[in-house]
Order: structure tokens, then C-alpha cells, then sequence
């Protein structure tokens, strides 16, 4: 094959000439001087950054100081951020957390009713908690046994004999779908109408614990109305 042209070889001085590594000393000057180089904070200097307390992971000193704002037991702040942070601050360890602080005030309407229980929410929080188990119920959630007498009290409602006829009808029941030899008994005595016998008379609480419960959600239904 005739050759069409002279043969072109790269000028091998030039070459050498231009540097193919860059010393240690060079690399951490451009990455100082570089105005566009990525630098990726830290999560936590992202949640201090952000401004606002309810987002991210929290530190034990954020939720004491904010069970301390409430009024809520120092004892209650340690039981939450222990058991949160075992679940890598998500629900249910799946979803993660986008305010914790909605989180504490669900915790502490479920810590009135947990087994060997001995702080109580302050007095003056009980609205507090009132408000949350409206808004529960309206979300269509399941409150009845988050009811409880102070509750009633606080919301200064009456029990009428409707009320207390529904109650009755409740706790019987309650009775029906039980296969407890005690509570059969019970409820013979109640669909016999043998209102004076002993079992009846010590089952009265739980009767009087129902009517309450129903006068709140009563007293729920009709905020509602006038809400719209």
C-alpha cells in the first residue's frame, strides 16, 4: 500500500512534559480553593441547621425540655427517647419520624393506662389531652378506652338516664362475646333483670365507667355540629 502522507508520531518530549498525578500537596489546595466542590453536612449539623426542633433525630436534652414545657414526668421523657431511639427514630421501625413531638403528646394519653403506671398528667393538661382524643375520634380512631373519669369531670357533663340505659345495653354487650364463667353469670343476672343481686351491685362501676365514657363521646358529637 503506497503511504498517502508521512507518518505522524506524537512529540514525545511534549508529553512528558505534562504531569499525570497530582501530588497530595496539590489536591488539597484545589479542594480548598474550589468555590463548587460538594460538601454533605452532617445529619446533625442539618437538624441544627433547620431550625426546627421536631424534625429529624432528637437528643435526649431536646425531649427533656420539652416534657419539662408540658408539665409531662421527667420519668415518661427517658421511657421515650430510649425506646424511639431502639427503633432508629421511625414508626414502627419502617416509616421515619417527621415530628416527634406530636409523637410524645400520643405517648403520654397511652401512659395513663400502661400496667404499674404512677405519674399522672398534671390537671392542667387534661384539656390537652382531651383535645387529642377529639381529634383521634374524628379521624375515625378507636378512643373509648382512652376515656376515662377525669375526663368527664374536666369537661363537666351529666349523666342522664338515656345515657345510662345505653350503658347498661353496652356492658351487656361486652358480657355476650365473653366465656368467662363469672361474666355469664353476670349476664343472666342482667338479661333476668335481677338488678339486686350482688354481682350486679359490684358490676355498678363498671356501668357508671361506660355512661361516662359515652357522655364524652356524646359531648364529642355535638362539638362537632356546631363546628360546622
Amino acid at each position: 500500500v503506497p503511504n498517502l502522507g508521512q507518518n505522524i508520531k506524537p512529540n514525545i518530549s511534549k508529553l512528558r512534559e505534562t504531569p499525570t498525578h497530582t501530588s497530595n500537596q496539590q489536591k488539597k489546595i484545589t479542594k480548598k480553593e474550589d468555590p463548587g466542590a460538594l460538601i454533605i453536612p452532617s445529619r446533625e449539623s442539618l437538624s441544627r441547621q433547620s431550625g426546627r426542633l421536631g424534625v429529624g433525630q432528637p437528643d435526649y436534652n431536646e425531649i427533656k425540655t420539652y416534657f419539662e414545657q408540658n408539665k409531662y414526668p421527667s420519668s415518661e421523657a427517658k421511657k421515650f427517647y430510649n425506646h424511639y431511639k431502639s427503633l432508629g427514630w421511625k414508626i414502627q421501625g419502617k416509616a421515619p419520624i417527621e415530628d416527634w413531638r406530636a409523637l410524645v403528646e400520643k405517648w403520654m394519653v397511652n401512659a395513663r393506662h400502661w400496667p404499674g403506671q404512677q405519674e399522672k398528667i398534671p390537671e392542667q393538661d387534661i384539656g390537652k389531652e382531651i383535645q387529642y382524643l377529639y381529634e383521634s375520634w374524628k379521624e375515625g380512631k378507636t378512643i373509648m378506652h382512652h376515656l376515662s373519669e377525669k375526663h368527664f369531670h374536666h369537661l363537666q357533663l351529666q349523666l342522664t338516664p338515656e345515657i345510662e340505659q345505653t350503658a347498661k345495653a353496652e356492658r351487656i354487650k361486652q358480657l355476650s362475646s365473653s366465656n368467662q364463667h363469672r361474666d355469664l353469670q353476670l349476664l343472666m343476672a342482667y338479661t333476668s333483670n335481677q338488678l339486686d343481686k350482688e354481682i350486679i351491685l359490684k358490676d355498678h362501676s363498671n356501668i357508671e365507667l361506660i355512661a361516662k365514657r359515652i357522655a364524652i363521646i356524646y359531648h364529642f358529637i355535638n362539638t362537632q355540629q356546631h363546628e360546622h
